[in-house]
């Protein structure tokens, strides 16, 4: 099994045709390739599971051990196309064709603003309490 290593700069035609795409050559198609971590499956530990206790099974009949052996190997079947599917959804993550430090510049960035934000968030809080504190006095 083969993973792809993005070079820094690399973009979804450059990784190959297909991967990530659901436009012919590699064209990202619009709107239907918008994909969010929260909508990966990557939950892979109940089928190695049953693929361990498939194989740890010890059948002295051959009958079972031919259907125990079929099973283990649908069930990796299902598991390599499980991380197939889970490689094509990852390329369709937003950000995934920044580098490390485009990403990380990003996040300063954005730090940045959530602080500047949250000071003028309490700059208006403070701002509010002395005009509906001066407004309390002048209405007799």
């Amino acid at each position: 099994m083969t993973v792809a290593k993005m070079e820094p700069g690399a973009n979804k035609e450059e990784r190959g045709a297909g991967a990530g795409s659901g436009a012919p050559g590699g064209a990202p198609s619009a709107g239907a390739d918008k994909v969010t971590v929260d909508d990966l499956d990557a939950d892979l530990l109940p089928i190695l599971h049953d693929i361990v206790r498939t194989i740890e099974k010890d059948n002295q009949d051959v009958s079972q051990k031919n259907k125990d052996s079929l099973e283990a190997s649908q069930k990796i079947a299902e598991v390599h196309a499980k991380i197939c599917a889970l490689r094509e959804n990852i390329y369709k993550l937003p950000g995934i064709e920044k580098n490390r430090e485009e990403q990380l510049r990003q996040l300063e960035v954005l730090r940045q603003q959530l602080h500047m934000k949250k000071r003028i968030i309490q700059k208006y809080k403070e701002l509010n309490l002395k005009v509906s504190g001066l407004s309390g006095q002048n209405s007799f």
